[in-house]
């Protein structure tokens, strides 16, 4: 048996250390792509038990991504990392609200980096009870 394992895209490589660290402390393997294009790619193959990915984006943005792993599985874990500013926000939280089964929290991007590790630490654990409350199967 595998351990639990964490899917992330990010484009700017500026997350992936805080991504390590917080999916390390959780016990996640964790996986990271630049591109919303080799997400999509190696989620198939992966089958990982929680994303992370931004709503905005070069290939496909973040709503594009949540259309398309809604029809990829029942239930789907993830955290969306946002800015203030986005203008997808409400967008995808509709597209969230509209579909059952699908565990998503969404975190804002502080500008503080202390705050954000922390922000995105607390919204990975929300995601991760969510899912052993639920009693789905870790992959």
């Amino acid at each position: 048996m595998r351990s639990a394992s964490l899917l992330a895209i990010d484009e700017d490589t500026n997350l992936s250390e805080a991504l390590r660290s917080i999916a390390d402390a959780c016990g996640l393997e964790v996986e990271i792509v630049e591109r919303s294009r080799d997400f999509v790619l190696r989620y198939p193959v992966l089958r990982p038990d929680v994303t992370i990915f931004g709503l905005v984006m070069r290939d496909m943005d973040g709503l594009e991504i949540l259309a398309w792993l809604f029809n990829q599985v029942d239930r789907l874990y993830a955290v969306v990392v946002t800015r203030p500013d986005c203008p997808y926000r409400a967008a995808a939280r509709s597209l969230v609200g509209a579909n059952n089964g699908m565990n998503v929290v969404f975190v804002t991007r502080s500008p503080d980096e202390a705050v954000f590790r922390h922000d995105l630490s607390e919204a990975l654990a929300a995601v991760l009870l969510r899912k052993t409350a639920d009693g789905a199967a870790w992959s």
